[in-house]
């Protein structure tokens, strides 16, 4: 259930960390609304599976995501920030593993991505996001078509803002029909 009114900001230390939605704009105060806003309308996913939660501590916790009738499970991390919202802060696959960005590295385009995948034909798609979830740049990168993990590195140029906070997000897409398989998405700082 959305909260009536969220803050107009978060603060910096904690907005760094943000994927989904912008800092300050979430009206989720459970964290199953987020998760399900963030695997249907921000990544994509058709009709997702999305287990229960899995709560870390008071504030924090994550759902496993999978696409209808996939075998990947996509972990999406929630954390409840200081407006009392909850929020996506990051997501992981076993099968995209990111060194490059951290987490809410400060980036500049073009953004240098790197570390290892496993995807059909190799095909990691790579985008640049602004707060909003808008896409600013996107590019295919190559990491393995199997049976492995294999390196993944490649340089995304983008336009968008000097300063402020977005996502580096990583889809793969099914052999079988070509829907969204797994996403990855790690929190950046524009400057």
């Amino acid at each position: 259930m959305p909260t009536d009114a969220p803050d107009a900001s978060l603060p910096a230390e904690e907005a760094a960390f943000v994927v989904y939605p912008a800092p300050g704009a979430s009206v989720f105060d459970e964290p199953g609304g987020a998760v399900d806003g963030f695997a249907t309308g921000y990544a994509g996913f058709e009709a997702p599976e999305i287990s229960e939660f899995m709560q870390g501590d008071a504030n924090s916790g994550e759902f496993e995501v999978m696409a209808a009738g996939g075998s990947i499970v996509t972990t999406v991390l929630v954390r409840r920030m200081s407006d009392d919202a909850w929020y996506v802060i990051g997501s992981a696959t076993p099968n995209i593993q990111v060194a490059e960005p951290a987490a809410a590295a400060e980036v500049s385009s073009p953004l240098t991505v790197a570390g290892e995948a496993l995807a059909f034909e190799g095909n990691v798609v790579v985008q640049v996001r602004d707060s909003a979830g808008e896409v600013l740049g996107q590019e295919p990168v190559t990491g393995s078509g199997g049976p492995d993990l294999g390196p993944l590195s490649g340089e995304i140029a983008y336009d968008g803002p000097a300063a402020g906070q977005g996502a580096a997000v990583f889809l793969t897409y099914s052999a079988r029909d070509g829907s969204l398989e797994q996403v990855a998405a790690v929190p950046v700082v524009f400057g």
